[in-house]
């Protein structure tokens, strides 16, 4: 399934998106500072999907 995260660089919407990976979902993670967005990507660990930062 896929899934949309705003605000997922952080807190509660980092800790769901990190759980829902886990259970094997896609997640589309949406924050507002591009640096953020990269450290949470690398933070989240290997991937199946491609990551990409605009």
């Amino acid at each position: 399934m896929d899934i949309v995260i705003t605000g997922g660089t952080s807190g509660i919407g980092y800790r769901i998106a990190k759980d829902l990976i886990a259970e094997g979902h896609q997640v589309i993670i949406i924050g507002q500072d591009a640096e953020k967005g990269r450290a949470s990507v690398a933070a989240l660990g290997p991937v199946k999907l491609t990551n990409e930062i605009i």
